[in-house]
C-alpha cells in the first residue's frame, strides 16, 4: 500500500555531522566530518474546497517529515512537495 503525503518545506538548516568512512575493501575505518542539511516539512493546509491542499488536509490534518542529507538538495522553503510512503520489500 502506498500513501502520498503533500508537505511544505519549512526550514533547511546546516550543521556539522559525521559520515562513516570505509577503506577500499569495504571495511569500516572510522568517521569523517561532513556538512549535513536538515530539512523539515509539515502537512499542507487550505480551507478552499477546490484546492488540492484541502483534500490532503482533510486526510492528514497534522504531520511532519524531517530528513538529513549530506548533499544540498534543490528544495525551496515554502514550496510543497509530495512524499510517497511505500513498503520496502526485505
Amino acid at each position: 500500500m502506498r500513501v502520498r503525503c503533500k508537505m511544505v518545506l519549512n526550514t533547511v538548516t546546516m550543521r556539522m555531522g559525521q559520515k562513516a568512512k570505509y577503506d577500499e575493501a569495504g571495511k569500516h575505518v572510522g568517521y569523517e566530518d561532513r556538512l549535513l542539511y536538515d530539512a523539515a516539512f509539515s502537512a499542507v493546509y487550505s480551507s478552499n474546497k477546490d484546492d488540492e491542499n484541502k483534500a490532503f488536509w482533510d486526510a492528514t490534518p497534522s504531520g511532519k517529515f524531517e530528513v538529513a542529507t549530506v548533499i544540498q538538495m534543490p528544495w525551496q522553503i515554502g514550496k510543497a512537495y509530495y512524499i510517497d510512503v511505500t513498503p520496502a520489500d526485505a
